[in-house]
Protein backbone atom coordinates (compact mmCIF):
# COMPACT_ATOMS: atom_id res chain seq x y z
CA UNK A 1 0.00 0.00 0.00
CA UNK A 2 0.92 3.31 -0.43
CA UNK A 3 2.63 5.59 1.87
CA UNK A 4 -0.06 8.24 1.31
CA UNK A 5 -3.74 7.34 2.87
CA UNK A 6 -7.18 8.95 3.38
CA UNK A 7 -9.02 9.22 6.51
CA UNK A 8 -12.75 8.08 5.94
CA UNK A 9 -14.15 10.66 5.14
CA UNK A 10 -11.45 12.92 3.57
CA UNK A 11 -12.58 13.88 -0.23
CA UNK A 12 -10.56 13.59 -2.22
CA UNK A 13 -11.05 15.17 -6.19
CA UNK A 14 -8.62 15.68 -8.96
CA UNK A 15 -9.97 16.45 -12.77
CA UNK A 16 -8.17 17.74 -15.97
CA UNK A 17 -10.49 21.11 -17.55
CA UNK A 18 -11.96 19.42 -20.90
CA UNK A 19 -11.55 16.15 -19.84
CA UNK A 20 -14.18 13.90 -19.17
CA UNK A 21 -12.55 11.56 -16.24
CA UNK A 22 -11.22 11.67 -12.70
CA UNK A 23 -9.25 10.65 -9.69
CA UNK A 24 -11.60 10.56 -6.84
CA UNK A 25 -12.03 9.15 -3.33
CA UNK A 26 -14.88 9.86 -0.84
CA UNK A 27 -17.15 12.28 -3.42
CA UNK A 28 -21.07 11.62 -4.32
CA UNK A 29 -19.46 9.80 -7.46
CA UNK A 30 -17.69 7.26 -5.61
CA UNK A 31 -19.50 4.64 -4.89
CA UNK A 32 -17.62 3.42 -1.40
CA UNK A 33 -15.58 5.19 0.88
CA UNK A 34 -12.21 4.85 1.82
CA UNK A 35 -10.90 4.14 -2.00
CA UNK A 36 -9.41 5.88 -4.78
CA UNK A 37 -11.74 5.71 -8.22
CA UNK A 38 -10.15 6.62 -11.49
CA UNK A 39 -13.98 7.50 -13.02
CA UNK A 40 -14.29 7.78 -16.99
CA UNK A 41 -17.90 9.45 -18.10
CA UNK A 42 -18.84 8.19 -14.53
CA UNK A 43 -18.06 4.82 -15.13
CA UNK A 44 -15.46 3.06 -12.89
CA UNK A 45 -12.14 2.10 -14.60
CA UNK A 46 -10.43 1.33 -11.27
CA UNK A 47 -10.74 1.15 -7.60
CA UNK A 48 -7.75 1.18 -5.15
CA UNK A 49 -6.82 1.61 -1.88
CA UNK A 50 -3.20 2.47 -3.28
CA UNK A 51 -3.12 6.09 -4.07
CA UNK A 52 0.32 5.26 -6.04
CA UNK A 53 -1.71 2.60 -8.22
CA UNK A 54 -5.22 5.09 -9.06
CA UNK A 55 -2.28 7.72 -9.79
CA UNK A 56 -0.39 6.19 -12.07
CA UNK A 57 -3.88 5.13 -14.09
CA UNK A 58 -4.94 8.61 -13.50
CA UNK A 59 -1.56 10.02 -15.47
CA UNK A 60 -2.08 7.80 -18.34
CA UNK A 61 -5.83 9.72 -18.97
CA UNK A 62 -3.82 13.01 -18.80
CA UNK A 63 -0.58 11.42 -21.21
CA UNK A 64 -3.68 10.75 -23.17
CA UNK A 65 -6.19 13.76 -23.09
CA UNK A 66 -2.78 15.84 -23.41
CA UNK A 67 -1.44 14.20 -26.58
CA UNK A 68 -4.83 15.05 -28.37
CA UNK A 69 -4.95 18.47 -27.27
CA UNK A 70 -1.47 18.96 -28.58
CA UNK A 71 -2.49 19.16 -32.09
CA UNK A 72 -6.03 21.66 -31.41
CA UNK A 73 -7.06 24.31 -32.98
CA UNK A 74 -6.99 26.47 -29.69
CA UNK A 75 -3.07 28.01 -28.66
CA UNK A 76 -4.44 27.70 -25.09
CA UNK A 77 -5.47 24.29 -25.08
CA UNK A 78 -1.81 23.07 -26.83
CA UNK A 79 -0.19 25.23 -24.94
CA UNK A 80 -1.91 23.93 -21.47
CA UNK A 81 -1.17 20.42 -23.35
CA UNK A 82 2.52 20.94 -23.76
CA UNK A 83 2.91 21.94 -20.40
CA UNK A 84 1.17 18.93 -19.07
CA UNK A 85 2.54 16.46 -21.21
CA UNK A 86 6.48 18.06 -20.05
CA UNK A 87 5.45 17.75 -16.42
CA UNK A 88 5.79 14.19 -16.73
CA UNK A 89 8.27 13.69 -19.21
CA UNK A 90 10.66 16.41 -20.13
CA UNK A 91 11.58 14.75 -23.13
CA UNK A 92 8.87 14.69 -25.12
CA UNK A 93 9.57 16.59 -28.32
CA UNK A 94 6.46 17.03 -29.46
CA UNK A 95 5.48 19.41 -26.67
CA UNK A 96 8.62 21.00 -26.56
CA UNK A 97 7.88 22.31 -30.01
CA UNK A 98 4.58 23.05 -29.07
CA UNK A 99 6.29 25.60 -26.54
CA UNK A 100 9.04 27.06 -29.17
CA UNK A 101 6.33 27.68 -31.75
CA UNK A 102 3.71 28.53 -29.49
CA UNK A 103 5.08 30.33 -26.24
CA UNK A 104 5.95 33.26 -25.88
CA UNK A 105 10.10 34.37 -24.74
CA UNK A 106 9.01 34.11 -21.20
CA UNK A 107 7.51 30.08 -21.90
CA UNK A 108 11.12 28.91 -23.65
CA UNK A 109 13.14 30.21 -20.67
CA UNK A 110 11.11 28.35 -18.39
CA UNK A 111 11.53 24.99 -20.63
CA UNK A 112 15.61 26.14 -20.63
CA UNK A 113 15.34 26.48 -16.94
CA UNK A 114 13.13 23.30 -16.45
CA UNK A 115 15.81 21.46 -19.07
CA UNK A 116 18.61 23.02 -16.84
CA UNK A 117 17.29 21.67 -13.39
CA UNK A 118 16.89 17.94 -14.87
CA UNK A 119 20.25 18.00 -16.06
CA UNK A 120 21.33 18.96 -12.56
CA UNK A 121 19.65 16.70 -10.80
CA UNK A 122 20.55 13.61 -12.89
CA UNK A 123 24.14 15.17 -12.55
CA UNK A 124 23.67 14.71 -8.51
CA UNK A 125 22.25 11.48 -8.57
CA UNK A 126 24.89 10.02 -11.08
CA UNK A 127 27.30 11.58 -8.35
CA UNK A 128 25.77 9.90 -5.13
CA UNK A 129 26.04 6.82 -7.11
CA UNK A 130 29.20 6.80 -7.79
CA UNK A 131 30.06 8.00 -4.27
CA UNK A 132 27.98 4.80 -3.10
CA UNK A 133 29.64 2.01 -4.70
CA UNK A 134 33.07 3.73 -4.19
CA UNK A 135 32.06 3.23 -0.43
CA UNK A 136 30.70 -0.10 -0.94
CA UNK A 137 34.02 -1.20 -2.86
CA UNK A 138 36.50 0.45 -0.33
CA UNK A 139 34.14 -1.32 2.57
CA UNK A 140 34.25 -4.75 0.46
CA UNK A 141 38.29 -4.20 0.63
CA UNK A 142 38.63 -3.82 3.88
CA UNK A 143 36.47 -6.48 4.62
CA UNK A 144 38.49 -8.88 2.49
CA UNK A 145 42.42 -7.42 3.77
CA UNK A 146 40.72 -8.02 7.18
CA UNK A 147 40.71 -11.94 6.62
Amino acid sequence: MSENTIAQRTRYHRHLEHGNFSLEANTEAAPEPGQFYLLQQGKVLLCSDDFGTAEAGYRELCRAHWERDLVSDAPLRRMASAWGLLGLELTHRGAAQVVEQDGVPADQVRLTRMRSRARAMQVRDERIARLARAKAATAAAAATAAK
